[in-house]
């Protein structure tokens, strides 16, 4: 009898997952997060404490003499230079 010769089935490599590209932010393009937000607030003097992210923002507006108005713009914002825009517009 011929020695039949057996197929070994070799597992084909994984490729190598991509690293994740870190995220940059600016002001004008993608809203703060919370903790940045928390970060503001501490550094201005504010204790955040379990305050949500709509009251927090007005402390700091207030805070820096702006009228408290994130969240109430209804997508028109005149505000331009604030830092809160890009969230605030979309809210």
């Amino acid at each position: 009898m011929p020695a039949t010769k057996t197929k070994s089935k070799a597992k084909p490599k994984a490729k190598p997952k991509a690293k994740a590209k870190a995220k940059t932010t600016t002001k004008s393009s993608v809203g703060m997060t919370m903790p940045q937000v928390k970060s503001k607030a501490t550094g201005l003097g504010i204790t955040p404490g379990k305050m949500n992210k709509y009251d927090l923002i007005h402390a700091i507006q207030e805070s820096e003499s702006c009228t408290p108005c994130y969240g109430t713009c209804g997508g028109h914002c005149d505000q331009t230079d604030c830092c809160f825009i890009a969230d605030c517009v979309r809210v």
